[in-house]
């Protein structure tokens, strides 16, 4: 690829800093970017298998916090829509909630709804996985 195809495509913003680490060598730069490239591919698998220990543990921890295994269900209606969640948005001055965990659940459900399966807990907490 050309660099000024490969410069168009990828914007300027993002091969600058290749530029730059290599001395304004367009050859050299393109080489660089590639090479992070597949750096960056090679983490790929680790940051899943990490994402899903991550999230395991932490539901693990939020079982034994709430002694319920259904916490991810039942706090839909206990922390998830508490109050304290209320924020005023600086920007416009409204009021706001940050759900974003309840909403993410409610999603889940319903691709479980979708498929006929069980609403559970493990298939809300790794809907991917499951």
């Amino acid at each position: 690829m050309k660099y000024k195809d490969f410069r168009q495509y990828f914007s300027a913003a993002r091969i600058d800093r290749y530029l730059i680490a290599t001395a304004y060598s367009k050859r050299k730069a393109i080489r660089l970017y590639k090479a992070n490239l597949k750096t960056s591919q090679a983490f790929h698998p680790l940051l899943g298998v990490f994402e899903v220990v991550l999230r395991n543990r932490l539901n693990d921890i939020l079982i034994s916090h709430f002694s319920d295994p259904d916490w991810i269900i039942n706090q839909k209606t206990g922390f998830m829509s508490d109050p304290s969640l209320r924020f005023t948005y600086k920007r416009t001055g409204r009021q706001k909630i940050n759900d974003f965990l309840k909403r993410e659940i409610h999603k889940a459900e319903k691709r479980l709804r979708k498929t006929h399966a069980p609403i559970t807990s493990g298939k809300s907490i790794l809907p991917d996985f499951q």
